[in-house]
Order: C-alpha cells, then structure tokens, then sequence
C-alpha cells in the first residue's frame, strides 16, 4: 500500500478509508436484524439459520487470513475498492433470496467482498499517520462501528415496513458512494510519491519468527470478541421470543454498535500510551456484568444497557488492533486479519454452538451468562500478553536477569520497524 507523502494527503486517505469501512460495515451488519424473518421465510428450522450465520461469519472473517497474506507479499490496493463494491451487491442482495442455497452463496460472496477490505485497510490506516497508529486505528476502528450501528437500523425499519426485497435498493447508493471515494482509494504510489512498505515475511518464516504471538493473538482475542460477536444476534433472538418487532430489535442493536462507535472516539482522545495495557485487561471485565444484565432489563434500559455495553467494548477494541500489528511488524496486515478477523470467525462458531444450546433449552438468556464468563476470562488472559518490542533472539534464553524495557503499544508506532525477512526464491 502506498504511503501518503504529506500529513494532510495521509489525514484525507483516513477520511477516505473510513467512510469506506463505514459504508462496508453497514452492509455487512445489515443482515442482524433479518435472522429471523429469514428463517421463517426461507424454512429449514432453527438450525438451517444458524448454519447460515456461521458460515457468514467464518467467510467475512477467517477468510481475512489469507488476503492479509496476499496483501502483505503482493500488492493488495485493489482490494480497497473491488471488496467494498462485491460485499455491497451481494449483502444488499440478501433479501432477494429464494431458497437457502441462494442464501448462502450471498453470504459467501458478500463475504468474501468484505473480508478483502478489512485487513488492506486497517494496514493502510496505520500508515497513513504512522506517528500515530494507535489514533489512526480508532477513527478507523470508529467508521466501521458506525457503521455498524446504522446497518441494523436501516435494515431493520425497511424489512419491517417495506418487506425484505426493498433492501436491495440499498445497492445503488452504496456503490455510488464507493465509487466517488475511487480516487482517494487507489494507488498513489505515483502521484504523491509514496513509497510501498517492504515485502512482507514468507509463510514459513513468520511462522518461525513470530508463530507463538500469532496464537496468543488469536486465542485471547476469541475470548476478547465472543461478547462483540454475540450480542447482536444474542439480543435479536431474546427480543424475538419477547414479541418485539424488527424495527426494535434494529434499535437496541444500534445502541449497542453506536457505544462501539462512540468507544473507538473516546479511545482515540483518552487512552494514551500509558494506559493501555490496563485498558486491555480492565475493559473486559467491566463488560461482563452489563453482558449479565441484558435478559433481565426490558424497554429504555434494555436500549442502555446496549449502548452501555458496546462503549466499553469499543473503548478496547482499536488498542487491540494496534497492538497486534506492533507486536508482529514483520505482518501486520497478517495481525490484522487475526485481531480484525480470523478471531471473529472463530469467535462466530463459539457464538453459533452457544445460540443453538440456548435455543434448544428454550432460554436465550443462558447465552448472556457464556458470554460473561468468556469477557472475565479475556480480562485475566490480557494480563499475561506479552510486551511488543520485548522479543528475544531465537533459541536464547533470556534467563533470570532484568528484563528488557518494554515498549509501550502506542510509542511502538514511533519506533524504526523491524527489518522484514528476505523472501523465499
């Protein structure tokens, strides 16, 4: 990806990718509030729905993993603008389907569309203010989950008044709107004189140098994403057994993905440096009593307590993102993928098993309770993450001595990156 030369081309290339992830991410959360009406629609029985969702969940995600790759041994810069408009067609599309088949090639497409964007952009925003990465990722991180507050609202009120189908006249002005942040999109390696980034490391030797922090990533941010992934779909089913209509349901899931909106804002002007390491242990565990919460509150405070929710986990979600990329720099859009990605696709699985439990118990409330307990063990998880920066050599030992300095996810950022290894001929 092409770094903007000037500081006011790389604030205009963030703008431009965040209203981008802004729009991808509406589409994509669109589909929340339209489980059930699928699935009365389209027949199959509870458990054709929630295989449906999971396999949208594991496309738009674990798929992540492999053009973070792509991206960082090739140029990916295409997959700013050809994601965005395949994920728009295709999510706008889904109230249009007739059968499951059709259902789920959608989803797999749409899919796949807004996977490609994520692990490019979320590279390229890092690099548009490298001296402020962490800054640079919760406005992006922020686009996103506006995004995402609006797409259930939207989708929720036009099914409910409107019916299904009329969702697909949502297309034409998503692509219209990619399709006039194009110029600010695509390469500009030759018009701004920025300079590509060196290749990334091989498989084989990312998985040398860094594997081990790629599963700590992984295995911590499952834990860290299970409450983010679920209570979306979590609260459409609790408020569908309660009788409540679309357009609800829409509401408070917008409450939710608007606290995450407006977390990533706050995380971006009040976490500073020295506080993120506790931001990444505490967040986790405040989230858990507000998870338990959510079945027995009704009316305004089921919407607060939404709201509630999604601030605390977007307060924590942006540092996240940045600290994986600083603590592998030989990949970041590799980190990316797990942290933006593969860990919500996973996560998806968790999330599917405990609806399809609680759901056969006849008592969604049950699935609150797991996701509690996965928040308060993300919160004890995060205190043993390890420090970017604080790497020893291979195959040393670095033994009972003091400790290297660490180096603090923010300031990482700032510091000269880590050669990347050569490639493999």
């Amino acid at each position: 990806m092409a770094i903007r030369a000037t500081m006011g081309g790389g604030v205009v290339f963030l703008a431009a990718l965040t209203m981008a992830h802004l729009v991808v991410d509406a589409f994509a959360a669109s589909v929340h509030p339209l489980w059930p009406d699928l699935q009365d629609r389209l027949g199959g029985g509870p458990g054709m729905i929630q295989a449906a969702f999971l396999l949208w969940s594991l496309t738009t995600s674990a798929s992540q993993l492999v053009f973070g790759y792509l991206g960082d041994r090739h140029r990916g810069e295409w997959m700013l603008w050809a994601g965005p408009m395949v994920g728009i067609a295709c999510m706008g599309a889904v109230g249009l389907a007739g059968s499951l088949p059709a259902l789920g090639g959608l989803l797999v497409l749409g899919g796949l569309g807004v996977a490609a964007f994520h692990p490019e952009a979320a590279a390229a925003a890092g690099q548009a203010m490298p001296d402020s990465r962490s800054r640079a990722m919760s406005l992006f991180a922020t686009g996103g989950f506006l995004g995402q507050s609006l797409g259930p609202l939207g989708s929720g009120w036009l099914s409910e008044h409107r019916g299904l189908p009329s969702l697909a006249w949502n297309i034409l002005w998503g692509i219209a709107l990619v399709a006039m942040l194009l110029p600010w999109l695509r390469p500009a390696s030759g018009a701004s004189g920025g300079v590509r980034p060196s290749r990334g490391a091989a498989l084989p030797e990312l998985l040398r140098a860094s594997g081990g922090r790629l599963g700590t990533l992984m295995g911590v941010g499952i834990l860290r994403t299970l409450p983010a992934a679920g209570a979306p779909i979590a609260l459409a089913f609790l408020l569908e057994a309660r009788g409540v209509g679309n357009s609800r349901i829409g509401l408070v899931q917008s409450a939710f993905f608007g606290g995450i909106g407006l977390g990533g804002l706050a995380c971006a002007a009040l976490v500073s440096t020295r506080r993120e390491r506790r931001v990444l242990w505490l967040l986790p565990m405040l989230a858990a009593p507000l998870l338990a919460a959510c079945p027995v509150v009704v009316g305004a405070g089921m919407v607060a307590v939404s709201g509630a929710l999604g601030l605390v986990v977007g307060l924590g979600l942006p540092v996240y993102i940045s600290y994986g990329q600083q603590l592998v720099p030989e990949g970041p859009r590799v980190a990316s993928s797990i942290t933006m990605g593969v860990t919500w696709g996973l996560g998806g699985v968790l999330v599917a098993a405990i609806m399809a439990a609680s759901d056969r118990l006849g008592q969604p409330d049950l699935a609150f309770g797991a996701f509690a307990l996965a928040s308060l063990l993300a919160g004890v998880a995060c205190l043993r993450l390890p420090e970017p920066g604080r790497r020893p050599a291979p195959g040393t030992d670095p033994g009972p001595g003091p400790s290297p300095k660490p180096v603090p996810v923010g300031e990482a950022a700032t510091r000269p990156p880590i050669p990347s290894p050569p490639a493999l001929p």
